[in-house]
């Protein structure tokens, strides 16, 4: 049996971690300020690689093409589709000016992939400044490309959004809310403090430049995705990079409706994660410390007659803290979930994402999903 000064010393530790992390990773994003201007006239080039997305295309490529903004293209790169992508896309085209088609054929030597999609698409892009998303997302306004485009100035080339997924009833979906609100909060909150290290592909930008003086994706060539987090893993700074978390410039795609996809989808994100540079790795591994440490000598303290009431009013008064920064960030990203239940979601995401990650290092997904 381990001390009760050993429980609350280790107890106290971790409380600090959390207060840390809640006021700097949490606290950085709440006060974090994007331009809320919009702007309707720099010229952007809004890029989708789509595979087999006949169906998506339809639904949702006029609201791409109908943005407020007086000067953007639409690049669609058809990556070897085996549906009717092309001709949903011929059709389109007679309709809108603006929108650019590359088509690409599959071959006994040549397969296509995303990767060489987007590099197709940012080389044919017409204009320098790039916004990437996919042909199963739509956006939350039609100022959304304005309210992306206003993010971008002489410093900053690199501009996060928010990917977010529509609500619907079910366990799963709201599971996947909460995962994926987890994971913005963190990539947000580190890039509002000066640690960007990832972006999603959903909702990213960033200029022609940058990508070419970074040599594109040939640092992980050999990964077939990454296209997003990778990338900016390896160019991002404190710098060079702005977030945009505004409610009017989210996209909002539907999520996986079965436990099979979602793992799936979320092996093949968890895959990229041995390519992160060193102090990404760092950083990445405070949460998960801070969970294990701070709820195993929670529940070793309350087991303790003399340290129940002191651990009780400790935990309430975190929890509390956490739930009420939740909701000023849940609002600040344009959604509003369970406030009351994040803490404890959290510690269940943990501990099923931890089984994910294992599963996933001993069999490496191998499909673009």
């Amino acid at each position: 049996m381990l001390e009760p000064i050993i429980i609350v010393i280790f107890f106290i530790v971790a409380c600090i971690l959390y207060l840390v992390e809640l006021a700097w990773i949490w606290g950085g994003l709440a006060q974090s300020k994007s331009i809320t201007e919009p702007d309707f006239t720099t010229p952007l080039t809004l890029i989708i690689a789509a595979r087999d997305e006949e169906e998506n295309l339809r639904e949702h490529l006029d609201i791409w093409l109908t943005q407020n903004h007086r000067s953007y293209e639409v690049l669609v790169v058809n990556d070897c589709s085996d549906d009717d992508t092309e001709y949903v896309l011929a059709e389109y085209q007679r309709k809108f000016p603006h929108l650019q088609v590359v088509n690409l054929k599959e071959t006994a030597v040549f397969k296509g992939g995303k990767k060489y999609a987007l590099t197709l698409g940012i080389k044919g892009a017409q204009f320098d400044r790039l916004v990437f998303t996919d042909a199963d997302c739509l956006p939350s306004g039609p100022n959304w490309l304005a309210m992306i485009s206003t993010q971008f100035t002489d410093q900053k080339e690199i501009v996060l959004g928010v990917g977010q997924y529509i609500k619907k009833k079910g366990f799963l979906n709201y599971l996947i809310r909460m995962d994926t609100i987890q994971i913005a909060i963190q990539y947000l909150g580190l890039a509002s403090v000066g640690f960007p290290y990832m972006g999603v592909g959903r909702n990213l930008a960033y200029t022609r430049d940058i990508f070419f003086e970074a040599g594109g994706f040939k640092k992980h060539q050999e990964f077939k995705w990454g296209d997003d987090d990778l990338f900016i893993n390896q160019v991002a700074n404190k710098t060079n990079t702005a977030i945009c978390a505004l409610p009017e410039a989210l996209t909002l795609s539907k999520a996986k409706e079965d436990y099979l996809s979602w793992i799936g989808q979320k092996r093949r994100h968890m895959s990229t994660s041995i390519k992160y540079n060193r102090s990404t790795k760092l950083f990445l591994m405070i949460k998960p410390f801070r969970i294990v440490l701070y709820n195993s000598f929670l529940i070793v303290g309350l087991f303790q007659a003399e340290l129940l009431i002191s651990f009780l009013i400790s935990a309430f008064i975190l929890y509390l803290t956490h739930a009420l920064i939740f909701i000023v960030l849940n609002k600040k990203l344009g959604k509003v979930e369970n406030a009351a239940l994040f803490p404890l979601i959290e510690v269940f995401l943990f501990i099923v994402n931890f089984l994910i990650y294992i599963t996933t290092w001993l069999k490496k997904p191998t499909k673009w999903i």
